[in-house]
């Protein structure tokens, strides 16, 4: 499969004009005149990712968050962005990057997160969803709480670290939530007006946290790293649906397991 084929493919699968105005998605890197054989899927694109690509002989990197967000004026060693452009380019690996036009899509990140949970009656509400909680065990029956609802994310996606920060009351009854992985901060207005009891989503900044608090609306952060780490293994089992859909038997798609947060918690 050349890579002109492999973009084909990929605008099938999540169309670039699904993403948002300020996104980078598509093709990061393309090595010209090389057939893609073996494709590693990850979050993002670290020196872990790149050194498991290379000792996979992977051709192709494709990516939830892109390599390329800002302009540069230069190439050098000493910029994340161009450090892993010159690296990638030596080493013949293309880079590829499905974000936001991935959270959109039929499938994507946001309607696996909700499966994942067991959340039903689920809608599309622009990029977010909206649902009932479905069945929580940890509710026992019962209309689930903020608090059991937490409880249930962190049992059923083992959140790093254990850390799911609140605003509100945890105590809340949730018979609607609403939800947006990554940072979802700008959906607020939106959560407000669907009327929901809950709103999850992760990497809220204080300012944006205190407008939630003023505003009323109950959210649950569970980490940005967390609530996209899914990407990986629900990308990789749709490409390889759309490969074998479409007979292309000669090429290996492999979840890389390099994806790491950066954070860790000290416990006094």
């Amino acid at each position: 499969m050349d890579i002109k084929q492999f973009e084909k493919i990929m605008n099938e699968i999540c169309p670039l004009d699904l993403q948002e105005e300020w996104d980078n998605c598509g093709i990061q890197i393309s090595i010209p005149n090389k057939d893609i054989k073996k494709i590693l899927v990850a979050l993002e694109v670290t020196e872990l990712v790149i050194d498991q690509a290379k000792a996979l002989g992977a051709d192709m990197i494709l990516t939830h968050h892109p390599l390329f967000f800002g302009a540069f004026k230069n190439v050098t060693e000493e910029l994340l962005p161009t450090r892993y452009t010159i690296d990638l380019i030596q080493s013949g690996i293309s880079c590829y990057s499905a974000h936001t036009n991935f959270d959109t899509m039929d499938g994507g990140n946001n309607d696996y997160l909700g499966k994942l949970l067991g959340f039903k009656d689920v809608k599309p509400f622009g990029m977010l969803r909206v649902g009932k909680p479905g069945r929580i065990p940890e509710s026992k029956g019962r209309t689930p709480t903020i608090e059991e609802i937490a409880a249930h994310i962190y049992n059923t996606l083992n959140i790093e670290n254990g850390v799911i920060r609140l605003i509100g009351d945890p105590a809340r009854k949730v018979k609607t939530l609403c939800w947006c992985t990554g940072a979802g901060a700008d959906f607020v207005p939106d959560a407000r007006d669907i009327g929901a009891d809950l709103f999850i989503t992760g990497d809220l900044k204080y300012h944006e946290a205190m407008t939630c608090s003023e505003l009323g609306v109950n959210v649950l952060d569970i980490g940005h790293f967390d609530s996209e780490l899914i990407f990986a293994e629900n990308m990789a089992n749709i490409l390889r649906k759309a490969l074998k859909k479409r007979k292309i038997n000669d090429v290996e798609v492999i979840e890389s397991n390099m994806n790491v947060t950066p954070f860790d918690v000290i416990v006094l």
